[in-house]
């Protein structure tokens, strides 16, 4: 039978390991010596060889002004450069900034096309809808309320414009 000192060691030597998650051996955490944990300089170098995240995280930290002076010309060009790299969340917050107009002009048309790109990079979430679409073509008119809700409207003149135009003539059936 095994004396009780050497279940309690045991116990505790479990403990632990289960604590740590790694086994036995000190657990080195390192989240602000990468660009993920934020580290600029790590940023830096990796945006420069083209690489999507990191210049991503760079633009995310100029917008903020987290860590570098607050830039939103650099965040601007950080996020269309991460977008060049492939990087789906880059494309999808120049959309988003399109949409609303946050900053930069209001393009709508623009900010589908964001979207359209981050959607084929594989991000679901940027797709866009059919009433982001209408709304973008001009068929729809989106007015935000004081709320901060959306008001939408159908685009008469549009609809007026369009009724207006000559049709090409049909040809004849036989």
């Amino acid at each position: 039978m095994a004396r009780p000192g050497a279940l309690l060691t045991g116990f505790i030597a479990l403990v632990s390991t289960a604590a740590l998650g790694c086994g036995p051996g000190a657990v080195e955490i390192r989240a602000t010596q990468t660009c993920e944990g934020g580290n600029v300089a790590e940023c830096r170098e990796r945006c420069s060889k083209d690489e999507g995240m990191p210049c991503y995280k760079l633009g995310w930290l100029y917008e903020r002004g987290q860590e570098v002076d607050a830039s939103f010309e650099q965040a601007l060009k950080l996020y269309q450069q991460s977008c060049d790299a492939s990087w789906p969340q880059a494309c999808r917050a120049l959309g988003d900034l399109y949409w609303r107009g946050e900053r930069v002009d209001l393009n709508r048309p623009k900010a589908l096309e964001y979207w359209q790109r981050a959607c084929g990079l594989g991000l679901g979430l940027a797709c866009p809808t059919q009433l982001e679409r209408d709304i973008a073509d001009g068929k729809l008119v989106a007015k935000t309320k004081p709320d901060g809700t959306l008001s939408i409207t159908p685009n008469l003149k549009a609809a007026a414009a369009s009724s207006a135009a000559p049709s090409a003539p049909s040809a004849p059936t036989p």
